[in-house]
C-alpha cells in the first residue's frame, strides 16, 4: 500500500516550508523582489520565515543582494537580511512603484547602512 503525502498540495506557490504563494526575479542592480500571490493563505509578510527559508534553499545568497517585497496591498517594503541569510527585520518604503521602492531602499537602507559602518571606523 502506497501513502500518498498531502503537504506539498498545501504549501504555497515557491514556498517550500510555509504556505505563502509567492513569485520573485532577481532585478539587473542587485535586488530580489519578492511578489506576494494573495491566494487566500498565509501572506508573504506573515510567511516571511519560510519564504526566505525557500529561497536560500533553492541556492540564492541573500545576504549579498537587496531584498525588497510587494505585499498583498501592491506596496513594497525592504527586508533587511542577516549574513546567516535569516530575516533581520522589516523596513517600511512604503512605495506603491518596484522603481520607487529600489530608489527608497538606496537613499534610506544602503545609506544608512554605510553611514553607521564608516561611524564605527572612523579613520
Amino acid at each position: 500500500m502506497q501513502f500518498k503525502s498531502r503537504l506539498h498540495t498545501e504549501l504555497g506557490k515557491n514556498n517550500l516550508f510555509g504556505t505563502a504563494s509567492f513569485d520573485y526575479f532577481l532585478s539587473d542592480n542587485g535586488f530580489m523582489v519578492i511578489e506576494d500571490l494573495d491566494q487566500g493563505k498565509a501572506s508573504v509578510t506573515n510567511d516571511m520565515h519560510n519564504v526566505l527559508a525557500s529561497l536560500t534553499q533553492n541556492g540564492y545568497n541573500l545576504a549579498e543582494l537587496k531584498v525588497i517585497y510587494k505585499d498583498s496591498m501592491n506596496i513594497y517594503d525592504a527586508v533587511l537580511i542577516e549574513s546567516d541569510n535569516t530575516m533581520k527585520g522589516i523596513a517600511s518604503l512604503n512605495a506603491e512603484t518596484l522603481n520607487e521602492a529600489f530608489r527608497r531602499y538606496d537613499e534610506r537602507i544602503e545609506y544608512q547602512s554605510l553611514k553607521q559602518h564608516h561611524s564605527l571606523n572612523p579613520c
